[in-house]
């Protein structure tokens, strides 16, 4: 379902980049994927199952694999990543309810940057979506 959304909230950010031009279609490619880790044991950190499992399988899927040089998850860290991502993108597509930080290096301070560095940003937020309810990777 989120998938659905998001994919959709990327067809609906090109349009409204495309100028009035016609799209006809759209067509993702997305390289190797890097995955910035926060810090060791940051696995440890997910409060379900179903968002280990999550994390699990999409670092599977990374080519590269960065983790950070903390010993644990802390606001440090979380900033730490959220700027390695952000010298890494070409393109930054948060998924953000557009709420602000509830810590430091929350998605918001990451998009910030991203914006001061001339990084493009989409945002996507699927409808329905709750902060409550992470997105799954499937």
């Amino acid at each position: 379902m989120h998938e659905l959304s998001i994919t959709q909230s990327v067809v609906d950010a090109v349009c409204r980049r495309a100028a009035g031009r016609t799209v006809h279609s759209v067509r993702v490619h997305i390289g190797a994927l890097t995955a910035v880790v926060p810090s060791a044991h940051y696995n440890r950190s997910f409060e379900t199952t179903d968002g280990s499992a999550a994390y699990r399988r999409l670092r599977a899927l990374a080519r590269e694999v960065i983790e950070l040089p903390f010993s644990s998850p802390s606001e440090d860290a979380y900033w730490a990543a959220g700027q390695r991502v952000v010298a890494l993108a070409e393109v930054l597509l948060a998924v953000w309810d557009g709420t602000p930080s509830r810590g430091m290096g929350g998605t918001a301070d990451v998009v910030a940057l991203a914006g001061e560095r001339g990084i493009p940003t989409t945002i996507v937020w699927p409808p329905g979506s709750r902060r409550d309810q992470p997105l799954r990777a499937r």
